[in-house]
């Protein structure tokens, strides 16, 4: 991904980039370096939110991370989704969701994904304790450790 990354940024650079180029009259339209290293965020964002959902659903636990983080990321997808709406109303017009579609597919992942990991922290899992979601060679790792203490 770097080394698209850095190719494209060299192309761009040069207000030339080769691999997407859409010729016509005023529509005209050439996918620049900024975008695509938004839709690299996006793509990153995935691959790190679906671990940690697969992982809480396999040991039917969210024990051992902060829902405060993704309190907070909640709050910043909404608003970065709540800015694009009334920039939209401001202009009466859909050109800011249009124009910006890396920002909204990040805040619409951050906002879904966050939902995800809510329900199954103050839902799904909220009763399980910390002993039920250690597995059984992490409960006798911890034995082990506490022996030495």
């Amino acid at each position: 991904l770097w080394t698209l990354a850095f190719y494209n940024i060299f192309l761009g650079i040069g207000g030339y980039l080769a691999w997407y180029k859409q010729d016509g009259g005023d529509d005209s339209y050439q996918f620049n370096v900024l975008e695509f290293l938004g839709y690299g965020k996006a793509f990153i964002s995935f691959i790190k939110y679906t671990p940690q959902a697969y992982m809480n659903y396999k040991r039917k636990s969210t024990v051992g991370w902060s829902i405060g983080n993704i309190l907070l990321d909640l709050t910043g997808g909404l608003l970065s989704f709540l800015q694009q709406l009334f920039d939209c109303f401001r202009e009466n017009s859909t050109s800011p969701f249009s124009g910006n579609v890396t920002k909204l597919l990040l805040a619409l992942e951050s906002v879904m994904f966050d939902c995800i990991f809510i329900v199954q922290h103050y839902v799904l899992y909220r009763n399980n304790r910390y002993d039920e979601a250690l597995g059984e060679g992490e409960r006798e790792g911890e034995l082990l450790r506490d022996s030495f203490n």
